[in-house]
């Protein structure tokens, strides 16, 4: 499965030119699976310390405009999170998006630091403690949102278990450029 993992800036006109840049990167290099930065569209709200409803819809209004534009991608799968309100509490929800089913909630982050500059828990509700396996295609794997950790399962392999995988977009991982992305590709091994 060819996998492409990026970091991509939250200001609206650097936001726009990084998309554009990483469209043709997933479409030229037929990406399966994108693995979005946490929080990807939308400004890092818990880097301050009080909870603004006001900035929090926005969050999610920016999101769900951006979350419209995954086709552009052209990959069969998406992985990231967002923010959304659920019974009226807010969550950092992982989602995982493909033309074919469109999006589908994952698991809601539980670890939610107290610290400067990730006030997390003090704009998000504690979501789920359990970390269950999510498939997208022939691929398995578990979404731990911690700065967009993935770990991936890929079937298959010499004991049938599968081999692991861990991907990680590194958010301390210096940006080169507007549309910076990395694509590996992963073989089934002999």
């Amino acid at each position: 499965m060819r996998v492409t993992i990026c970091e991509l800036p939250h200001e609206p006109s650097a936001l726009a030119a990084a998309w554009t840049g990483l469209s043709g990167h997933t479409t030229q290099r037929a990406t399966e699976l994108v693995l979005l930065p946490e929080f990807a569209f939308v400004d890092p709200v818990w880097e301050a310390e009080h909870f603004d409803a006001a900035r929090w819809a926005a969050a999610e209004a920016q999101g769900r405009a951006w979350l419209a534009r995954l086709p552009e991608l052209r990959a069969a799968h998406v992985v990231g999170t967002r923010p959304v309100t659920i019974a009226g509490r807010p969550f950092n929800q992982g989602f995982l998006w493909s033309a074919a089913a469109g999006l589908t909630p994952l698991r809601r982050k539980f670890f939610l630091p107290a610290e400067p500059g990730g006030w997390e828990s003090h704009w998000f509700d504690r979501g789920d403690p359990a970390f269950p396996a999510y498939r997208a295609g022939d691929l398995s794997f578990g979404l731990r949102a911690l700065r967009g950790l993935l770990r991936v399962v890929q079937p298959g392999g010499p004991d049938g278990r599968g081999r692991r995988r861990r991907l990680d977009h590194q958010p301390g991982w210096k940006n080169p450029g507007p549309h910076h992305a990395r694509s590996a590709v992963r073989h089934p091994r002999p």
